[in-house]
């Protein structure tokens, strides 16, 4: 029997090298899949166990101490950290990811703003985005209802609202998003973990009207962490996003419609001055390149992305994510 050749002994280690990678992406996918559908679960059954609980609390014990905006606002932040947080932190750790690992530098300030700039203007475009999406459902006879804004009425609630609705958010997501997935998926190129990441954030939205919007600013929060190395440019970019959207949102409660389009008027020539400004320092005087790599990984994207999303735990959420989307329509 003749020996195997050097080409032939190549060949046969690559193929074990891809083999395995395959083997270790269907497991970590599986891993990610499941923490998400936990994610989902103890965020529903907490809702509901919550509403009933308080309801009853309340109307046994009318609050004293704290309002009942200011309970409301306690549970949503106890809602966050054990839906939103603990199942990533389990996932991390069954698949050996170091938070070390998590890029933490401190951003050069002119490019953390200039980024903000471009992010704004990507959330400009992701908003016309969501109305084009909305406006062709709608033609399908399937409405998705905007998400409500209810003010507190005491200083402290109000307080805990902005945590929730600026804060918590920027920090949390972007740590579980931009850190803890985008993070443990690097390994298989950097392309496919920005691309994973988004999508998982979008969806986790949960309605047609953020999902859209949602999708392209994870696209570029992943971006901008992975080329600035820096979890901060997200928190960041992420805070700012959240602290405009709720400043516009709250400024046009009491407006008329005149008020109001002049508010929209001026929302988008801000965030477009600002992508402009953006694009043109790191283009032109930063001369930033803007193209992200792919890794040393041996598999192509295609074949890994295939590999990553059909396999049973994925299948299983991406049917919980269309079921839970579902509902959020109403006919």
């Amino acid at each position: 029997m003749c020996a195997p050749t050097e080409n032939q002994f190549s060949a046969y280690r690559r193929f074990r090298i891809q083999t395995a990678l395959i083997e270790q992406l269907r497991i970590q996918s599986g891993m990610l899949a499941l923490a998400v559908i936990i994610n989902i679960l103890i965020l529903y059954l907490l809702q509901t166990a919550g509403v009933w609980l308080l309801r009853g609390w309340f109307h046994r014990f009318p609050p004293v101490l704290l309002s009942s905006d200011a309970v409301n606002e306690l549970f949503t932040v106890f809602l966050y950290l054990a839906a939103f947080l603990l199942p990533y932190l389990i996932y991390a750790h069954m698949v050996g990811f170091p938070y070390r690992e998590i890029p933490h530098t401190h951003p050069y300030p002119p490019v953390l703003l200039a980024c903000t700039g471009v992010a704004l203007g990507a959330s400009l475009v992701g908003s016309i985005l969501t109305a084009v999406v909305t406006g062709i459902l709608a033609l399908l006879g399937l409405f998705s209802p905007p998400i409500p804004i209810h003010l507190p009425t005491d200083s402290f609630a109000v307080f805990l609202f902005v945590v929730n609705t600026v804060i918590l958010p920027a920090f949390l997501e972007e740590f579980v998003n931009r850190g803890i997935i985008l993070g443990s998926l690097r390994r298989f190129g950097d392309r496919l973990a920005v691309l994973v990441s988004s999508a998982l954030f979008a969806l986790l939205h949960r309605n047609m009207t953020q999902i859209p919007h949602a999708f392209l600013m994870g696209l570029v929060l992943g971006f901008f962490v992975v080329k600035t190395h820096s979890i901060w440019t997200g928190i960041f970019i992420h805070l700012i996003n959240n602290l405009l959207v709720l400043l516009f949102a709250v400024g046009s409660l009491s407006m008329n419609d005149w008020q109001f389009l002049f508010l929209g008027g001026f929302r988008v020539l801000f965030y477009g001055i600002a992508a402009v400004i953006g694009l043109v320092y790191l283009l032109m005087i930063r001369r930033v390149d803007l193209s992200l790599y792919r890794s040393n990984c041996p598999i192509g994207e295609g074949r890994l992305l295939i590999n990553l999303f059909f396999n049973v735990p994925m299948v299983m959420l991406m049917l919980l994510f269309a079921w839970v989307i579902w509902l959020s329509f109403y006919q």
